[in-house]
């Protein structure tokens, strides 16, 4: 979370699992597992799989702001997930967190945020005045953010790369999202170690030494180390797909909560 906001469940977790679209389905009846006949799907038929659509032009918004991206395959789905390191848990049940299938994704560049069916090279293609930008051309290479979680003492500082996957909040087995639109937008993520502290203008940029956090007529401030991650093994978990006890590793991916437009 960013430093500040509060989680709206602190409890519970997303637990990201690697998913497949298969070619055929059971439709109905008791299963809706992959199939390769009717015999497969009591009480229900075998049919083709639905495939995604791929999005070409879709444009998200965050607290990083506006990011048109398009949508690849599907590629992985989050589960709402209960934890402890002490044992067994149970599955956290009824919660406020959804299920989210995630889509890989890949920024668009050269679009106007606002108007993503308008290419342009600056802001002043994107309408009078620049009304339907940004342009955007790249991703910014130096955007970091300070974060925080249960893992980490304090305030952590990441440098997060383009988008990677965009996960939407789904049904599943039939049942609807508590939440259809609020979705995440996942970024590659580096954890920094040293950048500038809260009590400078740019809290989060990568530094090597108190001059690189100076900004206009703000002082420098401190060019911290940054706290290191510490996760022990055997973390237990469960949720709607079973349980499980898991060894989680380093950082790797940062996810906002973000809006369509």
């Amino acid at each position: 979370m960013l430093p500040g906001a509060a989680p709206v469940d602190g409890a519970t977790h997303l637990r990201d699992y690697k998913i497949k679209e298969t070619k055929k389905s059971c439709d109905g009846g008791a299963s809706y597992a992959p199939c390769a006949a009717d015999s497969d799907c009591p009480g229900g038929t075998c049919a083709k799989t639905p495939k995604h659509e791929k999005q070409p032009l879709l444009a998200v918004q965050n607290a990083l702001g506006i990011t048109v991206v398009s949508t690849k395959k599907v590629v992985g789905l989050m589960a709402a997930t209960a934890t402890s390191g002490a044992g067994p848990v149970d599955s956290p049940g009824v919660t406020n967190v959804d299920t989210y299938k995630c889509y890989g994704v890949k920024l668009v560049k050269k679009v106007c945020v606002r108007d993503p069916a308008t290419a342009c090279k600056s802001t002043t293609d994107c309408g009078l005045g620049g009304i339907d930008g940004p342009c955007l051309t790249r991703f910014p290479k130096a955007l970091a953010k300070l974060l925080d979680d249960v893992y980490t003492v304090g305030d952590k500082a990441f440098q997060l790369k383009a988008p990677k996957r965009l996960c939407l909040a789904t049904a599943i087995d039939g049942v609807a999202p508590q939440h259809p639109g609020a979705h995440f937008l996942c970024y590659g993520a580096k954890p920094l170690k040293k950048a500038c502290d809260e009590t400078t203008a740019i809290p989060g940029r990568k530094c090597r030494d108190e001059e690189d956090c100076a900004i206009y007529f703000n002082p420098a401030g401190e060019c911290a180390l940054q706290p290191k991650t510490v996760v022990a093994p055997g973390l237990y978990a469960a949720n709607l797909l079973g349980r499980e006890r898991v060894d989680p590793k380093r950082e790797k991916e940062v996810c906002f909560p973000s809006l369509l437009l």
